[in-house]
């Protein structure tokens, strides 16, 4: 029973961060800063 198979010629260990991949003025860079910025208490309060 093979639980995960080998892929030859992996180059990664862990998984990757994408953000990586992504120039550092890209829009989901600003969007990530603007969502962390925003105050969610109300929200989960009410859920």
């Amino acid at each position: 029973m093979v639980l995960r198979e080998d892929k030859m010629g992996q180059t990664f260990l862990v998984p990757v961060d994408l953000k990586e991949f992504n120039p550092k003025d890209h829009i989901c860079f600003y969007v990530s800063d603007i969502v962390d910025k925003l105050d969610f208490r109300k929200l989960d309060k009410k859920i």
